[in-house]
């Protein structure tokens, strides 16, 4: 039977810890959130981390934009945010909308890197907020399943933003990483998920992996949004751990954004 891992119970324990280091210190972290559009899932995500600072004691004051902005504009915006001495952290919500997407990474490095408290940029001195909670949640599993540097570790979707940034984090920590995109024949889709001591999905696609993908046994870590990249169904028969959605890696996302504000403001 399968671990389901309760990401909300996670955070709320990592968030009382952040709340009473934010306490102890007498210094409140203070994030500006850039929104651009009207998009509701990305509304509701700002909207979550907004709620979870203000629980540990953090500020996070939300910048709101039109579609139409430009990227000049939008660059200048992060521009004069970053001149504010009081701020210890800037992110920006994704995706941005279709007329701005293709410029996202020159947005992204309009952010000082030590603002950067989402890691995007690729010389932030954070951990990428959803890295860092896949590896948060890793290290739960172990608790449960061993993990060693000879487990082999397969993340779907590793050359989207979010993939690329987990196989870095977790080659960086020594790990075989084996990278799977969507584009690959179903047989070697397969063949490669099915080796996978630890599955982690990452393609936005719902159903995605079901339970022929899975190896007795695995870990399964979804990070898929907003619905999800796993057949949780089919593959909570077969894994030993296994993330839901909702109510998995997101919370935990959240709280790893907030941990890497906190570190910011030290």
């Amino acid at each position: 039977m399968a671990t389901i891992f309760d990401g909300r119970a996670f955070a709320r324990a990592r968030e009382d810890a952040l709340y009473h280091k934010i306490a102890h210190s007498g210094k409140m972290p203070i994030m500006a959130t850039i929104l651009v559009g009207q998009d509701p899932a990305s509304k509701l995500y700002v909207g979550l981390k907004q709620k979870a600072a203000a629980r540990v004691g953090a500020q996070m004051d939300i910048y709101e934009y039109p579609e139409a902005i430009s990227k000049e504009e939008l660059e200048r915006k992060i521009e004069d945010l970053a001149a504010d001495a009081t701020l210890h952290g800037i992110m920006i919500q994704l995706p941005l909308p279709k007329s701005l997407r293709v410029f996202t990474s020159e947005i992204i490095n309009k952010i000082p890197k030590h603002l950067d408290v989402d890691g995007l940029r690729e010389d932030s001195p954070f951990v990428p907020a959803t890295a860092r909670a896949v590896m948060s949640i890793l290290e739960e599993a172990g608790k449960r399943r061993k993990i060693s540097k000879d487990s082999y570790f397969v993340v779907v979707g590793a050359r989207g933003v979010i993939g690329s940034q987990i196989v870095k984090v977790l080659s960086d920590s020594g790990y075989e990483v084996g990278e799977v995109i969507h584009k690959m024949t179903p047989d070697v889709f397969i063949k490669e998920t099915q080796a996978a001591d630890v599955l982690i999905s990452a393609t936005g696609r719902p159903g995605i992996i079901r339970g022929q993908h899975i190896k007795k046994g695995a870990i399964v870590i979804d990070v898929g949004s907003p619905r999800g990249d796993v057949d949780f169904d089919e593959v909570v028969k077969l894994a030993s751990f296994i993330t839901p959605v909702p109510g998995g890696v997101g919370p935990v996302t959240v709280v790893s954004l907030l941990e890497n504000l906190v570190e910011s403001s030290s």
